[in-house]
C-alpha cells in the first residue's frame, strides 16, 4: 500500500504546476521609492541539487541589468545590509533537487526571489523585506533555469 502510495504521488509530482505566486511588493511602491534605494546587491543561494539550476551567472546578470534599468545601483560591497541605510539585498534562492534516487528523475523544489535588508525594531536588529515572490515547481523536465528567470521577470513586473 505505501509502496502504490509512493508512486502515485510520483506520478502526480511529475505534472509541471507552479503554485504560490504573487506580487512582489507587499503594498503600492513608487518610482521615488526605487530611487531612494541607494544600492542593493544580488545574492544567489544555490540550494539545488542534482544539476537542477546550472544558469546562475545568466540569473545574476539578468537580476542586476533589470535593477539598473530601473534607476537602482547595483553593488557587491556590502557586508551588512541596512534599510535605514536604504541598501538591500536581492536574494535569489532555488531549491530543488532530483525526484528519483538515481537521479533520472524531474526536479522538485521552489524559487523565491527576495529584497531584505536589517533595521532596528526598538533597539533589536531584524531582517526586514520590502519584497517578495515564491513558487512552487513540480516535475521540471531539465533544470530549474527558466523558472529562476520567470521568478524574476514576475518579481520585476510589480516594479514601478
Amino acid at each position: 500500500m505505501l509502496k502504490h502510495l509512493a508512486i502515485a504521488l510520483a506520478l502526480l509530482m511529475t505534472i509541471g504546476s507552479q503554485v504560490g505566486a504573487r506580487e512582489f511588493f507587499h503594498g503600492p511602491i513608487s518610482r521615488a521609492d526605487l530611487r531612494a534605494i541607494k544600492a542593493v546587491r544580488v545574492a544567489l543561494v544555490d540550494d539545488a541539487t542534482g544539476a537542477c539550476w546550472t544558469n546562475l551567472r545568466d540569473v545574476r546578470t539578468y537580476a542586476e541589468e533589470k535593477l539598473l534599468s530601473k534607476g537602482i545601483k547595483v553593488t557587491d560591497n556590502i557586508a551588512y545590509t541596512s534599510a535605514e541605510d536604504k541598501v538591500y539585498e536581492l536574494m535569489i534562492n532555488v531549491n530543488a533537487a532530483r525526484l528519483y534516487a538515481n537521479g533520472s528523475g524531474p526536479c522538485v523544489g521552489s524559487t523565491r526571489v527576495e529584497m531584505t535588508a536589517w533595521v532596528y525594531v526598538n533597539g533589536q536588529l531584524h531582517r526586514t523585506t520590502l519584497g517578495e515572490y515564491r513558487s512552487n515547481s513540480f516535475g521540471v523536465k531539465g533544470t530549474f533555469n527558466q523558472d529562476a528567470l520567470l521568478a524574476l521577470n514576475k518579481a520585476f513586473l510589480s516594479f514601478p
